[in-house]
């Protein structure tokens, strides 16, 4: 190589890099080898600058690949707080908590539609660090108007409005501010189709939010929008829940006093049905002492009878009134036992010894009839008294049966009978003349709405049908 071509080589390789140089004084040999020279800087510049730009998009993806990160932790810890807490302006504080620690900002406030959408109002505002002490001094509750300022604009249109460098808007011109604001971003905060509020983030250098930041602040101030909605509901819920706990706790107190003064009646009511049906017994007592006292100056045998079958027909009715008095249940009787005592009761009164006389019971259901147990008594009374009077006589033995069921639903069946001697063909117990048959078809059919039947196979036996109701 010529001097020449060592200066010119000096020439255009200087510190600034490769410059351009005239290729006079040059052989042809070299001026073939200066142009390639000057080919492949130009390449290896080109080379250069796409590497730049590679490094720049890598290193660009690794900051959006970590903010994103970032978020979706930010995104999860706001979730997490939806079960734990039910105030909205504490749930405000909480969140920009998560925000000052996952994201990129210096500043961020947020303020919420009030009732009247009128007005926005600050709820909640932080700051990192302690030269940012002024934001925690913002005065809770400060209201604008929608439609006023940047945040009222936002508020009002639901577009996000992104200021890279507030120096230069001439709405930041007048502003004081202890803290230093170079660029802003207000984004709306919206739950379904309603704005609700604003998100306000500033930081001190220009530019700080790129689209994709903008991006993922949208998509976390939409989640923060449904967790504010779901608080206030939750709220509500809350609300509705100690209200209705308190309607019902009124009514379950208004409850319990009506229960004690119903409770308190029903003892009433109890303790004057015991007493009348004590005082009901005591009548018929006395009239059966009556008529015993009367029945000592009656010489006739046929009259005396008479006065002991009335006697006996009080005594059956009293035995219900006593049954009720003792009783716990005044619409149900122990009819069974009802039964035993009455048919006891008309034994000793005839004198009969149960040894020759047996008495045989089939009682299958309860009896709930209460006004109908005195008339289906009064019909035991007559039908047992005509067996012992009738059926076995010349000292006779047999038995005598009494059977009570239920027929169906609502029909009951109740059947008398004994295997005594029965009664003659000729005779129709329907119109005897005798009172007590004919007190048992009149009871039958007028007071218990049903129909006697008599069997006269293997002595005598009486089934009466009726009704419940």
């Amino acid at each position: 190589m010529t001097n020449g071509f060592m200066q010119w080589l000096n020439t255009v390789f200087t510190e600034e890099g490769y410059q351009h140089h005239p290729f006079d004084g040059l052989s042809e040999e070299e001026r073939i080898i200066a142009k390639r020279i000057g080919k492949e800087y130009e390449k290896a510049s080109i080379y250069k600058s796409y590497s730049k730009l590679y490094l720049q998009s890598m290193e660009g993806t690794e900051n959006f690949y970590e903010m994103s990160i970032n978020a979706l932790s930010a995104l999860i810890k706001i979730g997490d707080l939806g079960s734990e807490i039910m105030d909205v302006v504490l749930l405000c504080e909480k969140i920009l908590d998560i925000f000052s620690e996952e994201l990129e900002f210096e500043n961020c406030s947020i303020m919420l539609v009030e009732d009247n959408k009128k007005h926005l109002r600050l709820i909640a505002g932080k700051g990192k660090g302690d030269k940012y002490e002024p934001v925690k001094k913002l005065k809770r509750g400060r209201t604008i108007k929608i439609g006023e300022g940047i945040a009222g604009k936002v508020a009002k249109t639901g577009e996000h409005i992104f200021i890279p460098d507030v120096s230069k808007d001439m709405r930041f011109k007048d502003m004081e501010t202890d803290i230093t604001v170079s660029s802003l971003l207000c984004i709306p905060v919206t739950s379904r189709e309603d704005i609700i509020g604003v998100i306000n983030f500033s930081h001190p250098i220009l530019e700080s939010f790129d689209k994709d930041t903008i991006n993922l602040m949208l998509l976390l101030s939409n989640f923060v929008g449904q967790m504010i909605t779901l608080t206030e509901l939750n709220n509500k819920l809350a609300g509705w829940g100690e209200t209705l706990k308190a309607e019902v706790d009124k009514k379950t107190s208004e409850l319990k006093k009506m229960n004690r003064k119903i409770e308190n009646s029903l003892k009433e009511k109890e303790a004057l049905f015991r007493e009348m049906h004590h005082r009901v017994k005591n009548n018929l007592q006395v009239i059966i002492s009556l008529l015993e006292f009367q029945s000592e100056y009656i010489r006739d045998e046929g009259d005396k009878e008479i006065f002991n079958d009335s006697k006996r027909r009080i005594k059956a009715m009293a035995f219900i009134h006593e049954k009720l008095y003792h009783s716990k249940n005044f619409s149900n009787i122990d009819f069974n036992a009802y039964i035993y005592e009455l048919a006891g009761y008309l034994f000793n009164s005839f004198g009969v010894d149960s040894d020759r006389i047996a008495l045989d019971f089939n009682i299958t259901c309860d009896f709930p009839l209460i006004d109908k147990a005195i008339y289906c008594g009064l019909i035991i009374n007559e039908l047992v008294a005509n067996s012992l009077k009738y059926a076995f006589p010349h000292d006779r033995g047999g038995k005598i049966s009494i059977a009570l069921h239920k027929r169906g639903n609502n029909d009951f069946e109740l059947i008398v009978g004994d295997n005594g001697v029965g009664i003659p063909d000729d005779i129709d117990f329907r119109h005897t003349g005798t009172l007590g048959l004919h007190l048992v078809t009149g009871l039958v059919e007028n007071q218990l709405h049903g129909g006697v039947v008599l069997n006269r196979e293997g002595g005598t036996e009486f089934k009466i049908r009726f009704k419940e109701k």
